[in-house]
Formats: structure tokens, sequence, C-alpha cells
């Protein structure tokens, strides 16, 4: 039988193949909205049954910098999401995109 994946995982999992340094100055000035709304369209095709708590995850993640969950994400993907205010704005700004694009395709 297999595990089922928390929202945790599931944001985990997006990020660490999505969102690696070395690919983030690629979409971070021009294509983020493009590149978040991929990403919540895969979280809800492929993790429908956990969307909406990777949604309320991704807000609360974006009212604390110092989430344990967004911790283990800069250290997966080798950036500093909140280690200076333009990064954590451009974090804040990614993460309630791809919540509310999550809502909205989940109905909620």
């Amino acid at each position: 039988m297999t595990r089922q994946l928390t929202p945790e995982d599931v944001l985990l999992d997006e990020f660490s193949t999505y969102y690696q340094a070395d690919e983030l100055p690629l979409f971070i000035e021009t294509g983020l909205s493009e590149w978040v709304d991929d990403s919540a369209a895969r979280i809800v095709n492929f993790h429908a049954d956990v969307a909406p708590q990777a949604a309320d995850l991704l807000r609360n993640m974006a009212s604390d910098p110092a989430h344990p969950l967004l911790e283990t994400i800069a250290a997966q993907t080798t950036f500093g999401w909140n280690g200076d205010p333009h990064s954590w704005e451009v974090f804040q700004k990614l993460a309630l995109r791809m919540a509310d694009a999550i809502t909205v395709a989940v109905g909620g």
C-alpha cells in the first residue's frame, strides 16, 4: 500500500522539482505568474485530495518567514526564500498566487 502524501510532501516535491536556485533567474522577474500557475495546476491535477490543505499551508508559509517547511524548502532548493527582503517578497507573491489558483481550481 502506498503512503498518502501530505500537503507538506506535495509542496516540498513541487518546490524541489521546479524551483531550484539555478533555474530561478529564468522566471523570477518575468515568468513568475506562468510558472506558479503551472505549479497550481499540477498540484490540483495530481494531488486533488490534499490541494485545499496545500493552499492553506502556502498561505501560512507566506505569513511566516520562519515557517519550518519554508526552511526545508530553502534547503532543498538551495535558495534563501526568506534570506533578504526581495527574496521574501517573491516567495510571498509566489505562494499567495499559487494558493489562490489552487483554491479557484478546486472550487473554493
